[in-house]
């Protein structure tokens, strides 16, 4: 920057300052000073009580990443005609734990453009970064305007930046009206989600997590069957849309005692989610339906499944199908996608998700082929749910 500011007769005056920029009292304080921040920060976790995150308890909820409290810290600081540009992993656009970080960044700036890094390793090639990036360019503002668009970049990596795809999206289109603040990155059509207004709760349904937690059950997991076990499902069994039970691994049965009551689930029609889905798995949603047909009253979940029942009843197997089959289709995929980078969806997201209605997941279920595949899936859900569409949404 020296010599290129002195080929150009500009005089450069700049510092290097080797000390922790979220406890400056710049950070700190908050003044506006800058034109122009760019910043690449660090990516890391920190507990609660580090005195950064201390520090900057106005960005913080759940456990904070330390890139979030640069994020919100610099927003504050930037001069009323200043620029602000950031690259960073893309899950601060989305989850709790970034909601106050994004009412920061959204109070303090105007965003003006986003570029989506579609692959986790092709932007950083020269180094073992796996992240799905996104840059943010924004400016300071006082005032929001009206109708305001921004726009939206994608490419793999940095090769094909020069092909890069821009559209301008609607900033009411991008940015949830709601305390979360979440961003959207949908594609260029229009979002289905948009026409739906039930969810899990409104369909007397609720999503919970497998009460069994492994460590803590040691004494009534088992490796073999008894006349006092039911079984014990892991996610390992969970497979897109089918349950296979027992795979011969180690400790598939849990006694169903007294002292274990409270950790098993009645055994009826439910659809079970996996908590975490691998990172090369073909979607962001693991799902089953299960007809409850194994042995037993009840059955053992384990810690890192989620499940979804009916609230004070029975669910029917075709809900079950039904359900499973469109949280496994390739358009909740893409919902999901767009909300995040993360591959876990948790029951948080799960409670919020707009659901199309139940007759329509029904049919789904009822007209559902034994062992679909995940494209059979997604044939069948798109031409239920766009049956009904308004013409407008088919590109009619």
């Amino acid at each position: 920057m020296r010599k290129a500011a002195r080929a150009r007769s500009v005089r450069l005056t700049c510092s290097i300052r080797p000390t922790d920029f979220l406890l400056s009292d710049e950070a700190i304080n908050g003044r506006a000073l800058a034109d122009i921040i760019i910043a690449n920060p660090p990516y890391l976790k920190l507990n609660k009580s580090d005195e950064r995150a201390s520090a900057h308890a106005y960005a913080v909820y759940g456990q904070p990443n330390i890139y979030g409290l640069f994020l919100a810290a610099c927003a504050r600081l930037v001069d009323a005609t200043g620029r602000y540009r950031f690259i960073t992993p893309r899950s601060w656009l989305s989850g709790s734990y970034f909601a106050a970080v994004r009412r920061q960044m959204l109070h303090w700036l105007r965003f003006d453009a986003l570029h989506v890094f579609e692959s986790r390793k092709a932007h950083f090639s020269d180094d073992q970064i796996l992240q799905e990036a996104v840059i943010l360019w924004a400016t300071a503002r006082a005032e929001r305007e009206p109708n305001l668009d921004i726009l939206v970049s994608r490419s793999q990596g940095v090769a094909d930046l020069g092909a890069a795809t821009v559209t301008a999206v609607a900033f009411a289109r991008l940015v949830g009206a709601d305390n979360e603040r979440m961003i959207a990155l949908h594609g260029e059509q229009e979002d289905a989600f948009h026409r739906w207004s039930d969810t899990l709760a409104t369909h007397g349904l609720r999503v919970s997590t497998g009460p069994v937690v492994a460590f803590r059950a040691t004494d009534f997991i088992q490796s073999h069957v008894g006349k006092k076990t039911v079984p014990l499902l892991w996610m390992q069994h969970v497979r897109p849309m089918r349950m296979q039970w027992p795979i011969q691994k180690k400790r598939e049965h849990i006694a169903a005692v007294e002292a274990s009551a409270w950790m098993l689930v009645p055994n009826q029609p439910m659809v079970v989610l996996r908590r975490f889905s691998p990172k090369e798995a073909e979607r962001r949603i693991t799902a089953a339906p299960y007809s409850g047909a194994l042995p037993g009253a009840t059955i053992g979940l384990e810690n890192h499944l989620n499940y979804i029942v009916r609230q004070g009843g029975t669910m029917t197997v075709d809900e079950a199908k039904g359900i499973a089959a469109f949280l496994s289709s390739e358009l909740v995929d893409a919902h999901f996608r767009a909300l995040a980078g993360s591959t876990q969806i948790n029951a948080t997201e799960l409670r919020k998700l707009p659901l199309p209605p139940m007759r329509q997941l029904v049919e789904i279920g009822q007209r559902l082929l034994v062992h679909a595949t995940l494209a059979q899936v997604d044939s069948l859900v798109e031409e239920v749910l766009l049956r009904d569409a308004p013409s407008e949404a088919k590109g009619v």
